[in-house]
């Protein structure tokens, strides 16, 4: 994550200058108070079972290009394939908890040949 500092301040050791663009290692050390974010929103704090580039709009739109025709983007119990979501987001760290907390609960829809 990149921050651009608003004014001088310090971060990991090392002072940073009004106008720079430097690298956070955490949200958590984001401050409103020198920084403004450059590649993130600040109000997005990463939980411990996300990886931080991961965020909940990502994980939607993962489920979303699910196919509900195809039976490896969903388990026996109709719940979304977290080989085929870790696929779609390029990332194998997430976990069922991280999906249902974007999505909520989603069930899959059997396409048969009326509505097909």
């Amino acid at each position: 994550m990149q921050a651009k500092a608003t004014k001088r301040g310090f971060y990991d050791q090392r002072l940073i200058e009004a106008g720079d663009v430097f690298h956070l290692k955490d949200k958590a050390a984001f401050s409103d108070k020198w920084m403004e974010p450059v590649d993130f929103k600040p109000d997005e704090k990463p939980t411990d079972e996300t990886p931080s580039d991961i965020s909940d709009d990502d994980i939607k739109a993962a489920v979303g290009m699910l196919d509900h025709a195809n039976d490896g983007h969903w388990t026996a119990k109709g719940e979304p394939a977290m080989a085929a979501i870790e696929a779609l987001v390029g990332s194998d760290k997430i976990t069922r908890a991280d999906v249902e907390r974007a999505v909520g609960k989603v069930a899959r829809v059997i396409p048969n040949e009326e509505t097909a």
